[in-house]
């Protein structure tokens, strides 16, 4: 009977360990569920603030992008603006000076023009001392009675006094004229 007991008691022991063994193991495995479960909890959580940082990263990321964006249009408009008031100017400054251009050569023409009706003007000069020259020798022939070649001689003399006269009075007004325009030039190009 002790042997009995000693094997109920031995029994007993090891049925109470084997039942305090699995409700151990079920403790420990009930926390383990709990502490997957928190770590699964805590997994999301973690991943769910990620996500939110992810998101409000991508946001601010977005909006510097924008920025950074809108600042080099800014500039870029800017620039251009630039450009074109400097094309504006030169192109502003390209028609004055073809303006003036044209003018020192509208001025050239009409001078050119005036030198060409003068020397017009001389060679009818010319012209009627010749025919003045003609008939002056045939009036000294008929009045003088001297011959061809000393009435051409005087005839000549008193032409050639005229024509130097003539020749000299107007080349002074065109040196007068010419000084005149010149003066009235020069002052409009300074």
């Amino acid at each position: 009977m002790i042997v009995i007991a000693f094997v109920v008691g031995a029994l007993i022991s090891v049925g109470f360990s084997v039942l305090y063994y699995r409700k151990g193991l079920s403790a420990k495995q009930k926390k383990l569920e709990e502490d997957v479960a928190k770590a699964e909890e805590d997994a999301e959580r973690v991943i769910g603030e990620a996500q939110k940082n992810a998101e409000s990263r991508k946001r601010e990321l977005l909006l510097q992008a924008k920025e950074e964006i809108t600042n080099a249009k800014l500039d870029l408009e800017k620039d251009v603006r630039e450009r074109k008031s400097e094309i504006a100017r030169e192109r502003n400054r390209l028609e004055q000076k073809e303006e003036s251009l044209n003018r020192k050569i509208e001025a050239m023409e009409q001078k050119e023009s005036a030198l060409e009706s003068r020397v017009s003007d001389v060679m009818a000069l010319e012209v009627k001392a010749k025919e003045l020259e003609r008939q002056k020798v045939i009036e000294l022939e008929k009045v003088s009675g001297l011959s061809v070649s000393d009435a051409r001689n005087l005839v000549l003399d008193a032409a050639q006094r005229e024509y130097s006269h003539d020749m000299a009075v107007m080349l002074k007004q065109m040196e007068e004229q010419a000084k005149a325009e010149a003066d009235k030039k020069s002052r409009e190009i300074v």
